[in-house]
């Protein structure tokens, strides 16, 4: 397990960015020793809601939409069209849904199981999970069959 630099929390759990800068400062003193990370870290504190990619090199970014892995870029290609900051719920786990598909049908890395979440103040909500396969043909479509699901119980805690 990876040492945890430091930081003045004073018995106290830490924020998404201080978890995010804490993250950071293990890989960074790790550099050069043939890790590769890239992380997606979300949560909500005292702040509010925070999302961070943390990266093998020590960077750290705040982020509004991120996408991690080989699969990425096709990701971005859906998510930087179409991701607006007032999406409503079902609306936003369409479009993570389409990007994850979109990505694996272009990545020959990518695959295995779509699942998506929802972080909120409460803890987060597992939304939905399917096979890859199940959702691929859905890249190109315009609509997600079970838009109208329903969330599951809050699985974490503030």
């Amino acid at each position: 397990m990876l040492p945890l630099p430091s930081l003045p929390l004073h018995g106290r759990e830490p924020g998404v960015a201080e978890a995010a800068a804490m993250l950071a400062g293990s890989l960074r003193a790790r550099r050069g020793q043939g890790l590769c990370v890239a992380v997606a870290l979300c949560g909500w504190d005292r702040a509010g809601p925070g999302l961070w990619y943390v990266y093998s090199d020590g960077t750290r970014l705040p982020l509004d939409v991120v996408a991690v892995g080989s699969g990425s870029p096709y990701a971005y290609g859906l998510l930087d069209g179409a991701y607006r900051p007032d999406m409503a719920p079902a609306a936003a786990y369409a479009l993570a849904r389409r990007a994850v598909a979109h990505a694996a049908r272009r990545d020959a890395y990518s695959g295995g199981a779509v699942d998506v979440f929802h972080v909120r103040q409460s803890g987060w909500v597992w939304v939905s999970h399917g096979d890859v396969g199940e959702v691929r043909g859905l890249a190109q479509g315009l609509g997600i069959p079970g838009e109208e699901e329903q969330e599951e119980e809050v699985k974490g805690a503030d």
